[in-house]
């Protein structure tokens, strides 16, 4: 069997940061880059995650990063000021459901915790 090729991920195209559960366990990281790749990663716990996370921001040159330090999702969420956004309508209601779903720990790497999305009715005169 041929082994796969190395991938190399630029970190001066790196856009994001979220915490992720792998296993149920909080100790996953998904890095998103400025061409729409992502790349999931599994530590062997908490700890491990953690550190990662805080040497990469502190170590490494990375221009686009937007994330926060915090890895909690309740205070990503507050300090985004996402909900702002979206009452002022800067972002569409999709760019809003995307945007929670990523800070709610969900991901298109993991079938277990893929995003959720609103059923959208159009009809709002029937009964049923």
């Amino acid at each position: 069997k041929k082994p796969k090729p190395n991938r190399r991920w630029k970190l001066n195209q790196m856009t994001d940061v979220h915490g992720r559960r792998y296993m149920m366990k909080a100790q996953g990281l998904e890095l998103f880059f400025s061409d729409m790749q992502g790349l999931f990663l599994k530590f062997n716990g908490v700890k491990d995650r953690d550190s990662f996370h805080s040497k990469l921001r502190s170590n490494c040159k990375v221009p686009l990063l937007r994330s926060f330090k915090s890895l909690i999702p309740r205070t990503v969420f507050k300090k985004s000021m996402l909900t702002d956004l979206w009452l002022k309508r800067r972002i569409s209601n999709f760019q809003y459901i995307m945007a929670l779903n990523l800070m709610a720990g969900r991901t298109f790497n993991d079938i277990c915790q893929y995003p959720v999305f609103p059923w959208i009715l159009n009809d709002y005169q029937s009964e049923t």
